[in-house]
C-alpha cells in the first residue's frame, strides 16, 4: 500500500489494521496463482542439462529486472505492458528457476540417487534463492504500481475487498473548515461542500483524496476532524 501511496508523494507507517491484513492476502492469492502456472514448466525441466537450467536462470533474472524497471514507468492504460495478463505471464517466468530448484531439492531429498544433491546443486540453490528474492520483490513493486487500485481482467471496475480501487465522493463539513481545501486546489460546488473528487485512502487521522490536474492525480491529506459527511458517487 505504501509502494501504491508513494506514486503520489505519500507515506504512511502505522500501527497494524485489518485494512493490511486483506490488502496482504489479496495480493499473496494472486502470487501463488502465478507461482502454480509456474509450476508446470518448473517440472518440466527438472531433468534438463544445466545448461539450460542456466539460460532458465537468465530469463527469470532478467524478466524480474524487467518488472522493477517497468516500477519507475507512467502507467499507459492501454499498453500490454501495464496489465494483468503482462504481471501473469512474465511473473510465472520470473518463477520458474527458484521453482525448479525447489523441486529438484524436494526429489533428491526423496528419492536420491536420480537428483543428486551436489556442490553443482548447492550452488544452484543459491542462485534460486536470490532469483526468488527478486522476482518476489519484482512482482511486488509492479503489482503495487500498476495493478494496486485498477480494474482488472475478472472483475472490472468493481471494488473487491483488497484491490483498492478509488471511490469518487464528495466532502462536506463546516462552512469555515471544509472551504480552507480550497487554497489547496480543491474544487469546491458551494462553501461546504466539495466537488466530486477521489478518495484514494484513510489512515486513522486522515482522508487522503485525489484531484485531477492536467491528466495526473494529484493527492491531498485531509484531516478527519473537518469532514462532517462523505457523498459516495
Amino acid at each position: 500500500m505504501n509502494l501504491h501511496l508513494s506514486r503520489y508523494g505519500i507515506t504512511q507507517y502505522q500501527v497494524l489494521k485489518v485494512k493490511y491484513l486483506v490488502v496482504g492476502l489479496t495480493y499473496l492469492t494472486n502470487f501463488i496463482a502465478i507461482l502454480f502456472l509456474a509450476t508446470i514448466p518448473a517440472v518440466l525441466t527438472v531433468t534438463l542439462s544445466l545448461l539450460f537450467q542456466q539460460i532458465i536462470l537468465i530469463a527469470s533474472l532478467l524478466t524480474s529486472i524487467w518488472l522493477l524497471w517497468l516500477w519507475g514507468k507512467p502507467t499507459n492504460s492501454k499498453s500490454f505492458f501495464f496489465s494483468w495478463r503482462f504481471w501473469v505471464v512474465v511473473g510465472a517466468i520470473s518463477s520458474i528457476f527458484p521453482l525448479m530448484v525447489g523441486i529438484r531439492l524436494g526429489l533428491g531429498l526423496t528419492f536420491g540417487q536420480g537428483f543428486p544433491i551436489n556442490y553443482e546443486f548447492s550452488v544452484m540453490l543459491v542462485e534460486a534463492f536470490l532469483a526468488g528474492v527478486l522476482a518476489f520483490v519484482g512482482q511486488a513493486y509492479y503489482y503495487a504500481r500498476h495493478l494496486y487500485g485498477k480494474p482488472n481482467v475478472v472483475f472490472g471496475s468493481v471494488d473487491p475487498i483488497g484491490t483498492g480501487i478509488s471511490a469518487q465522493v464528495q466532502l462536506t463539513g463546516e462552512k469555515g473548515k471544509i472551504t480552507l481545501l480550497s487554497n489547496i486546489g480543491v474544487p469546491m460546488l458551494n462553501p461546504e461542500t466539495t466537488d466530486k473528487i477521489v478518495l484514494l485512502d484513510e489512515t486513522n487521522t486522515h482522508y487522503i483524496i485525489g484531484i485531477t490536474s492536467k491528466a495526473e492525480i494529484r493527492a491531498i491529506e485531509v484531516a478527519k476532524d473537518i469532514v462532517k459527511a462523505i457523498r459516495y458517487i
